[in-house]
Order: C-alpha cells, then sequence, then structure tokens
C-alpha cells in the first residue's frame, strides 16, 4: 500500500514556511476533524515519520519505507506487510 502524506521533519522547523503552514493547519483544521471519531489517533496534519511508523505498525504493518519521490510538500511511504 502506498500513502502520501505531508513532508515534515521529524520536529518542528518554526522558521520554514511549509512546516509553518502544515502546523497551522494541523491545529485549525486536520486535528478537530480527526477528534470526531472515538478512538481516532487524532495526530492531524503534522505526522512525523516516526510517528506514522507507530502507527502503521499498531495497524499490524511491519515495517514502513519512505520512497525516494522528490516533492515540496508531499511524502510518499509504501506500507510493508
Amino acid at each position: 500500500m502506498i500513502v502520501i502524506d505531508e513532508r515534515v521533519a521529524e520536529t518542528l522547523n518554526a522558521g520554514d514556511p511549509t512546516e509553518t503552514f502544515f502546523a497551522t493547519a494541523s491545529v485549525i483544521w486536520c486535528l478537530p476533524q480527526g477528534r470526531v471519531e472515538p478512538d481516532s489517533e487524532a495526530v492531524g496534519t503534522v505526522m512525523r515519520p516516526s510517528r506514522f511508523r507507530s502507527i502503521a505498525r499498531t495497524a499490524g504493518w511491519s515495517d514502513v519505507e519512505i520512497l525516494r519521490i522528490d516533492h515540496p510538500f508531499w511524502r510518499f511511504y509504501r506500507l510493508i506487510g
């Protein structure tokens, strides 16, 4: 399975305009929407690669590969069964 998610660093880089946009969108829109479901992970837009890997493993995937696709906004993951 391939998953496309926002390209964010492992920690917030406050000087980067893309990171700032994703962090703002996360708090204002994505996180509240994710909290609608009772058992949601509610991670918002800013899901760091380590957090994504943890969620995937909890869901039963054995590992996650970050694909080498160069894009300014999106990161591409391959879930490994």
